[in-house]
């Protein structure tokens, strides 16, 4: 069993507690939340040489220059972004295994989400169900970006908290450790600065309606002709390029989107959230909107608003459902938990077809039967088989 199916399954079970309503449950769900959280993060951050990118990042971690040779020589020659270079340059100098290097990106990013969900009004692993089924390839497989999710959400935090050092901060090390956050911190900071009215209940009609026009649109098309317009490197070129191939028009997660936005039509939120937290979101449906064709491109950007979004839709929903519009709220929470399990039950089939092997799930206590050379040598190899026919055979 895939480690996201099992994630599925038990906080998905646990999460059914959530919508047990009253003071005398209020106990039950903090200590609940309490161990969905641990279990959560625990079964995150034993993996061990785990997926198919450890062809990419392993070498290149041991193989990393020390500190202060990557700041006097090769601060403009790096191959990832250099936050993170710099990141792995301090563990691997300090003689940090790549497993100890993964592991405490799982551990700030269960900080940066459990700070951000103390936020939250109730339903708390719920949301934690919610980033299972949103970001498993981000807390499982993409460091980099896990690194720079995190840092854009305590920058958001600390702008909330009027700690705008913090938030300076926090932005320069989300811009530092993943190209994507140059254009996220920009959007952000838009959203802050450019004052349009920051809640309407036509937005969401808006939305719902475009969602619509845009499942037909061809979007990869207008993709394509818009970067002959526009300079950009050979790199960032074959990059938009592999994400425009793998677009789908009809996708299970349709629903959720068009339910949400019929949904949050009728209420009147303004006073739920101040306006940086209605202008972020705002922003950010639209993103969905128009990149919702283009799923794998979109999870690269929906990856930074999901947990906040998160945040925002439950507290809204909490604070101002009434008897009428409960049955819609119901719909929605059914097709979310219809989709989740459905997505986790695909994992699943998915990762017995595939022959490489590639994700079947190996945790560090691997390491009291064999030896970490033998494990990596082992993973290494079906990560390159992967690349090699798995891969292939998808851009056919």
């Amino acid at each position: 069993m895939s480690p996201t199916t099992l994630l599925i399954i038990v906080l998905g079970l646990l999460s059914l507690t959530d919508f047990f309503r009253g003071q005398r449950y209020e106990t039950l769900h903090r200590q609940l939340y309490a161990v969905a959280l641990f279990f959560f993060c625990f079964i995150v951050s034993i993996k061990y040489y785990y997926g198919s990118d450890i062809v990419t990042y392993y070498p290149h971690y041991i193989a990393t220059d020390t500190p202060l040779k990557l700041i006097r020589e090769n601060i403009n020659n790096t191959r990832f972004e250099f936050g993170y270079e710099l990141y792995c340059s301090i563990l691997n100098y300090i003689g940090l295994s790549f497993w100890w290097m993964t592991f405490l990106i799982t551990v700030l990013y269960f900080y940066t989400i459990n700070k951000l969900f103390k936020r939250l009004n109730g339903y708390k692993i719920f949301a934690l169900l919610l980033i299972v089924f949103f970001e498993y390839n981000l807390f499982f497989f993409e460091y980099r970006q896990s690194l720079s999710v995190s840092f854009f959400i305590l920058s958001f935090l600390a702008l909330e908290d009027k700690k705008y050092f913090r938030y300076v901060l926090f932005t320069i090390l989300t811009i530092l450790c993943h190209k994507s956050g140059i254009i996220i911190s920009g959007l952000a900071l838009f959203a802050f600065l450019v004052k349009f009215r920051a809640y309407s209940k036509k937005y969401y009609i808006l939305l719902f309606f475009l969602l619509v026009i845009m499942v037909f649109v061809p979007i990869k098309e207008a993709v394509i002709s818009l970067m002959e317009i526009v300079p950009l490197n050979s790199t960032m070129e074959a990059s938009i390029k592999m994400h425009l191939d793998l677009t789908k028009q009809i996708q299970a997660i349709l629903i959720i989107y068009l339910i949400l936005f019929f949904i949050l039509s009728f209420f009147d939120i303004k006073d739920v959230f101040n306006n940086n937290w209605h202008r972020l979101m705002i922003v950010f449906f639209f993103i969905i909107v128009f990149f919702y064709q283009d799923y794998f491109l979109l999870n690269r950007i929906r990856s930074y608003f999901i947990p906040i979004a998160i945040v925002y839709v439950i507290n809204i929903l909490e604070s101002k459902i009434t008897r009428k519009q409960y049955s819609n709220v119901l719909i929605l929470i059914f097709a979310v938990y219809i989709v989740i399990f459905y997505s986790g039950f695909k994992l699943h089939t998915e990762d017995k077809k595939a022959q490489s092997g590639v994700n079947e799930f190996t945790t560090v206590f691997a390491l009291t039967k064999a030896s970490e050379g033998e494990i990596r040598n082992e993973k290494m190899k079906k990560a390159k088989k992967f690349w090699e026919n798995e891969y292939k055979k998808t851009k056919k």
